[in-house]
């Protein structure tokens, strides 16, 4: 899940959430804070103390969180891979249901699947996840997010020795072979 309080307000007021604007989501945050989640979940009856919001409105806002909470998940799963509410519901679609456990078998599937996907944040934490350095994965990434980074750039072609010496910085390969 969505940890701070602002990427939380952000998932509220993206319009994911039948009746929740961004006043609306500002209020709710402000209010209540984290614990925004387990009264969504369990208790909306509490938000009846936010202006503007009635009972039923509390119960509607209540059942719309519940219907997204697999994406809601999986948002806050992303996040420490500096992806997005938006680009998280597009990897949810394009997943399904194994979407969370898919990314931990292979965290470099999202740089295919998120176009803002930042290959050294993900690098970063498919190596905390236990990634080894020379695994097939990781390589195939960098050296396809590099080809990728090539064309966002205009190229249609790239020098072979420049490709290889930027897929070395990007993984890192020149500070291994330097301690050998």
């Amino acid at each position: 899940m969505p940890e701070s309080e602002e990427s939380i307000e952000k998932y509220l007021a993206s319009g994911k959430l039948k009746g929740i604007g961004p006043a609306t989501a500002a209020k709710m945050v402000q209010t209540f804070g984290k614990e925004i989640i387990p009264i969504l979940k369990y208790e909306p009856e509490k938000l009846v103390c936010i202006k503007g919001i009635t009972k039923a409105k509390a119960i509607e806002i209540s059942q719309s969180f519940n219907e997204n909470w697999d994406i809601w998940q999986i948002v806050g799963y992303l996040e420490k891979f500096g992806i997005g509410a938006q680009s998280a519901e597009a990897i949810y679609k394009k997943l399904g249901a194994n979407t969370i456990t898919q990314i931990e078998e292979n965290p470099y599937i999202l740089i295919d699947l998120s176009p803002r996907a930042n290959f050294g944040q993900i690098d970063q934490m498919a190596l905390k996840m236990g990634i080894d350095e020379t695994n097939d994965k990781r390589i195939r990434s960098g050296i396809k997010y590099s080809l990728k980074l090539a064309t966002n750039n205009g190229h249609c072609t790239v020098l072979y020795e420049n490709l290889v010496q930027f897929v070395k910085e990007l993984l890192r390969c020149f500070r291994r072979n330097a301690r050998k």
